[in-house]
């Protein structure tokens, strides 16, 4: 029987395991493949070194992507989060609390002139002639209180609570505190 060579040359080894001759330098410089002699690899536990070597990269390959996943994931928040932050800042973005407080104010100018409707048309409905006339009427008054609530300049401040809203409809904070002024009068809810 003749012995066979068990070490071969880093173009064999190449060759065998279908990688470049300067991969294969480059692996046994990094100590996946082991090294005998000059140009000499060790046929066995070349292929052994080589196979640990793809099953290592397979696993990190595998847990990096969720790793990267996660930290993009991460990342894209912490973007968002910056990008609310500044237009907050550029007043571009505003917070819900006080576009509820606005829309209070704005719900309560409109509920207060809407109730002005009676008082404002009574004598006048009452001594109209016929129903052309108090529709007329009172189409003319809706129109007067619309002209009043376009040009209507409603005041919000930003540090307001709804404790101060509260009292302001009651009609009871001073001007420092007052989160909706409107025409220098507190608004009425």
């Amino acid at each position: 029987m003749k012995k066979t060579d068990t070490t071969k040359t880093a173009k064999e080894l190449a060759n065998i395991l279908d990688i470049s001759d300067r991969r294969v330098q480059q692996l046994s410089k990094l100590g996946v493949i082991p090294k005998v002699a000059r140009g000499r690899y060790p046929l066995i536990p070349a292929i052994h070194g080589y196979i640990k070597y793809l099953r290592e990269l397979s696993i990190e390959a595998d847990a990096p992507s969720d790793l990267k996943d996660a930290k993009l994931r991460s990342e894209k928040a912490r973007a968002e989060i910056l990008e609310l932050e500044a237009a907050e800042k550029a007043s571009e973005l505003v917070h819900k609390d006080h576009v509820s407080r606005v829309w209070t104010s704005i719900t309560g100018l409109i509920k207060a002139k809407a109730l002005t409707l009676p008082s404002r048309t009574g004598a006048d409905v009452y001594a109209a002639r016929d129903l052309n006339e108090v529709r007329a009427i009172l189409e003319n008054a809706v129109q007067e209180i619309l002209i009043e609530l376009s040009e209507t300049e409603i005041n919000i401040d930003d540090r307001s609570t709804d404790r101060e809203l509260s009292r302001d409809n009651a009609d009871s904070v001073d001007e420092s505190q007052t989160a909706a002024k409107i025409d220098d009068q507190s608004m009425g809810g």
